[in-house]
């Protein structure tokens, strides 16, 4: 769903199954990458883990997390876990397209200015 409309947008994304692969992804593609989704719950490695070894390896690509996880009763420490691996935006699922794609657009426009 999430490649169908970031295609429909324009983007071209490139997508990963499981943490080790999407980080395997990231390292091969990370000059072309403009904005990284991670869900947070992935085999192998969670997002919050992929999240730490982008941002130790790019800085100023901006991570974006989308999981059901950051909803509900841990929603507080679920943030707070996002904050401390370096995610500049959360997105809950099921969430808002629109509001969703604001904000995808919006960090992709700040990393391309200071690229």
């Amino acid at each position: 769903m999430i490649e169908a409309l970031l295609r429909s947008e324009g983007y071209d994304p490139i997508l990963g199954h499981g943490g080790q692969e999407g980080l395997e992804l990231f390292r091969k593609y990370r000059k072309e990458l403009v904005a990284v989704i991670l869900d947070i719950r992935m085999p192998r490695m969670d997002g919050f883990q992929v999240a730490q070894e982008i941002r130790a390896q790019s800085p100023g690509i901006p991570l974006i997390a989308l999981s059901a996880y950051l909803g509900g009763h841990d929603q507080t420490d679920a943030l707070m876990k996002c904050q401390e691996a370096g995610f500049n935006a959360y997105a809950t699922k099921p969430f808002s397209v629109y509001p969703f794609l604001d904000t995808l657009a919006t960090w992709i426009e700040s990393y391309k200015k200071h690229r």
